[in-house]
């Protein structure tokens, strides 16, 4: 938010606005700094409940890079970020600290240990020179693309378009997933046997194999208390068919 104002003909910091809704679009509000924000941050977009970058990387920094699937199968101690490496002309010491740090809105988190090996693990930011090819400031491109590319190994390749399948409708009954998406994730790891599949101890649903993993759930609730205005995404309704 600091640099979009930066960017600004007058960068004069806005008064603050006492009468801030909880659910902020990601351009709105530019007084509310360290706000939680929902993207896309265009006021002509598709209203979404999808978090901004920086408020999922800060929920991160508690709950582990694991999936609820994955916590299943590993401790989430070792599998917390490290470093974040960002582009240095586009750093803000103020901004990171303040969504990241323990000096910022996670302060009331500071030292905070769950059980199950979770932790607040801060990581470190550090900033590098280099300059992708199209990025929005090398003047390559436009800055931003829905295109992605997936190689996972002994696994394959895939190329997703906006989320889905290069080549697969939306929503085609699950054909359209990619291979990293929650519910493909969700089967390779029930197929071990160790979460219940299209039923069993966690009824079925994605979101009571998600509410079956106490711990995780205290740790996630507590972090986006200590965020403020985090309003759940929803959609963990569906149910897991498994392969006959």
């Amino acid at each position: 938010m600091e640099l979009l104002i930066a960017s600004a003909a007058d960068s004069t910091p806005w008064a603050p606005n006492t009468d801030i809704p909880s659910h902020l679009r990601g351009r709105s509000y530019f007084s509310a700094l360290g706000a939680v924000r929902t993207k896309p941050g265009r006021a002509d977009s598709p209203a979404t409940s999808s978090k901004s970058c920086s408020d999922k990387l800060s929920l991160r920094q508690c709950v582990s890079l694991l999936l609820t699937p994955t916590s299943y199968l590993l401790s989430p101690r070792y599998a917390y970020i490290d470093t974040l490496v960002l582009p240095g002309a586009g750093y803000s010491v103020e901004g990171c600290a303040r969504a990241f740090g323990v000096t910022g809105r996670m302060s009331s988190l500071a030292g905070r240990t769950w059980g199950g090996g979770y932790t607040f693990a801060p990581f470190k930011v550090v900033t590098t020179k280099e300059e992708f090819e199209f990025s929005r400031r090398s003047g390559a491109g436009p800055g931003g693309s829905n295109l992605a590319a997936v190689m996972v190994k002994n696994r394959g390749t895939e190329v997703l378009i906006g989320g889905v399948l290069q080549g697969r409708k939306a929503f085609s009954g699950g054909k359209a997933g990619s291979m990293l998406c929650k519910a493909r994730i969700w089967r390779a790891v029930a197929e071990l046997g160790v979460v219940g599949g299209g039923g069993g101890d966690v009824g079925g649903s994605y979101g009571r194999l998600k509410e079956a993993a106490v711990e995780r759930e205290t740790v996630k609730s507590e972090t986006r208390k200590a965020l403020g205005g985090w309003i759940r995404t929803g959609g963990d309704d569906f149910e897991l068919a498994m392969p006959t």
